[in-house]
């Protein structure tokens, strides 16, 4: 009995628990991550050959999994860098587009001239939207957008989205309406201002864009929390073409739209509602909707929100426009550092309309280099440049390696640069401020982006 059980105690220990042993200490460099230690006991036809196939299919599962990391990672990478490049080979001949032919509107043209500006201003605006929405859906979808909540007059910002699609509405014959209770018009609250009009401005533009007859109405209700605490509803009612049942759960997918007939009835990328609704998500309010076909669609919101006190907006923008009054931006001496030949031009120009006429042109980081070098040994301050516009990819030398080089100037280690480029995406941002670069303005230029920076950058230089 003895001899049979000592028998049993080393059949157990060969054949069972030294291959569970095995089994384990190779599970164990899997979890390391080592997927290359062997595996015994894959021909035994028992409960251990079982589980030793179970540890050979788990290492070659781990394996694809460890590969399609791989790939989707390098897949990620190669749209970044796609999207960055074409972001920046189409944003640039815009800039040119889009800022020559706001210096023509600044010409004497006949109504037929000005007819057709219009129209090549119209189209290029178009396209730029094309492009945002493109971005944005990919930042969105990369978590790489972030929310920056600030205070929100409520009147201003109805009285903004009334005023821009004032005249889309009427050229429909649709009404417009903006209803909302007068005593709440004053009320300010705190909200991602870009995102939250983003939002509101493809809702309301989708509706007229879907509505022959009729009327589109924005609604806001609003109820008090408690403390400061509010909770907003917006909703954009429209008596359109409405949307079937079965559509509206794909309404809100990328690139997509409720029927493909749609697209080439009233054209549009299927972009915008994914985006609102991927932004209102971030902001925990989720977008919502109620359609019917033939009857028109309600599209609507809740957004959960604090109210604050502030100065009247009254007060603010009379505050804002009598500090633009005491600036002169005249005796600025600006460094403007492009490669393209155009864009210098469009940029030149848009300075000059700030009266700014000490301009010096770079075509490159390293020509900017030498110009500052040379304007610093000169030592005298007032040669200096009070403000240099930075493009970002150039030959020679780029932006961000012409900034570190002028940064390590006495003269130049706290003149504002502002990146001034058509790579607009968070990394790109970032590689612009490790640089030691202030700021960033956006292609195509944006007359009023530019103005905000020279207001923001070069407030002491220019009061008389």
């Amino acid at each position: 009995m003895v001899i049979y059980i000592i028998a049993l105690a080393i059949f157990f220990h060969l054949h069972i628990s030294r291959a569970i042993t095995r089994l384990t200490a190779s599970f164990q460099y899997f979890l390391a991550g080592d997927l290359s230690a062997p595996i015994y006991d894959l021909k035994r036809n028992d409960e251990i050959g079982v589980l030793a196939t179970a540890a050979d299919r788990f290492r070659v599962l781990s394996q694809d999994l460890t590969q399609a990391k791989k790939t989707a990672e390098h897949t990620t990478k190669v749209k970044s860098e796609f999207l960055a490049n074409m972001s920046h080979e189409i944003r640039t001949p815009m800039n040119g587009i889009l800022g020559m032919a706001r210096q023509l509107g600044r010409t004497k043209l006949t109504h037929e001239q000005m007819k057709m500006l219009n129209i090549i201003q119209s189209s290029g605006t178009g396209l730029l939207v094309i492009i945002n929405d493109i971005l944005d859906i990919s930042k969105i979808e990369a978590s790489k957008i972030e929310l920056a909540p600030i205070p929100i007059h409520l009147n201003s910002l109805l009285d903004e989205l009334k005023h821009l699609f004032a005249e889309q509405a009427k050229s429909k014959h649709i009404k417009l309406h903006i209803s909302v209770a007068d005593e709440l018009l004053h009320c300010i609250f705190l909200a991602d201002e870009t995102r939250l009009k983003q939002v509101l401005i493809n809702l309301l533009g989708n509706a007229i864009k879907f509505t022959e007859k009729g009327s589109v109405t924005l609604n806001v209700k609003i109820n008090e929390l408690g403390s400061d605490n509010l909770s907003i509803k917006f909703s954009v009612i429209d008596t359109g073409i409405g949307i079937a049942k079965e559509n509206l759960g794909k309404l809100f997918e990328a690139f997509s739209q409720a029927d493909t007939s749609i697209t080439r009835r009233f054209g549009g990328t299927g972009l915008g509602l994914a985006i609102s609704s991927k932004l209102l998500n971030l902001m925990d309010a989720p977008l919502q909707v109620k359609s019917e076909v033939g009857q028109g669609s309600r599209f609507y919101f809740e957004l959960k929100t604090t109210q604050v006190i502030e100065q009247s907006e009254f007060e603010v923008v009379n505050k804002q426009e009598t500090e633009e009054k005491q600036l002169d931006f005249s005796s600025l001496n600006v460094l403007v550092v492009e490669d393209n030949d155009i864009n210098q031009v469009v940029i030149e120009a848009m300075l000059n309309e700030f009266g700014i006429s000490s301009i010096k042109i770079a075509g490159d980081g390293e020509q900017a280099v030498a110009l500052c070098k040379e304007h610093s040994e000169e030592n005298n301050l007032q040669n200096n440049f009070d403000i240099i516009f930075m493009d970002m990819q150039m030959p020679v030398l780029d932006g961000p390696q012409a900034t570190i080089c002028i940064r390590k100037m006495p003269a130049y280690k706290d003149t504002p640069i502002i990146a001034l480029t058509a790579n607009v995406l968070e990394a790109d941002k970032r590689r612009c401020f490790a640089a030691g670069m202030n700021d960033f303005v956006a292609k195509p230029i944006d007359y009023q982006c530019v103005k905000t920076a020279l207001l923001k950058w070069c407030e002491n230089e220019c009061h008389k």
